[in-house]
């Protein structure tokens, strides 16, 4: 992840939603998206991988704990298993 490239995209409004604020460690944007749709721990990405998944890959602990807190499911396997293969 390259933060100043990221660091411009939010500035310039690129859209944070779960799977986003999960890789940026950005619990208050993560709790906010799950206050409108709890499930949303659940979901998969369009690359197969969960929120919590995202989170611990990119070193996020607190992502981490707010997701689990939020009710993901620490143990949802990826619904891409060659994404999480060839990382």
């Amino acid at each position: 992840m390259k933060p100043d490239v990221v660091g411009a995209l939010l500035e310039l409004g690129a859209p944070v939603e779960i799977f986003e604020a999960a890789v940026l460690g950005n619990v208050d944007r993560s709790n906010d998206v799950l206050a409108g749709n709890p499930a949303r721990p659940s979901e998969h990405a369009p690359d197969g991988v969960t929120p919590v998944a995202l989170a611990a890959f990119f070193g996020q602990p607190a992502a981490v704990n707010a997701l689990i807190a939020a009710g993901a499911d620490v143990n949802a396997a990826a619904s891409n298993l060659a994404y999480l293969c060839h990382q």
